[in-house]
């Protein structure tokens, strides 16, 4: 199925994140269901709407890039993201949102 919601680009009310997350992937995926497992524990408690898809969509973006990388979630996996990001040409604004996402 390979539902990814880094395309996503409306907003989903806090109270609808954990049943919107989860009914965007295939049960028989479990890098996907360990992926949004954590995207939802790192949003928890995030009010503004505009941050949590902000952060949602830096997350599933730096998921993607260890998976792809065979990187682990290390600090200096971080760090290689964040070199990355900025070697991609990403504005300082894009990859502050990242770390910070990361980070939370």
């Amino acid at each position: 199925m390979g539902n990814n919601l880094t395309s996503f680009s409306g907003s989903v009310p806090e109270t609808e994140v954990n049943a919107f997350a989860l009914s965007a992937i295939a049960p028989s995926d479990p890098v996907q269901i360990l992926k949004t497992f954590a995207m939802v524990t790192m949003l928890n408690g995030i009010e503004n709407s505009g941050t949590r898809e902000t952060y949602s969509i830096a997350l599933f973006k730096f998921f993607d890039w260890v998976a792809f990388a065979g990187a682990r979630f290390t600090r200096a996996d971080v760090k290689t993201y964040i070199a990355h990001l900025k070697e991609q040409g990403r504005a300082s604004s894009t990859r502050n949102n990242a770390l910070n996402a990361i980070r939370r």
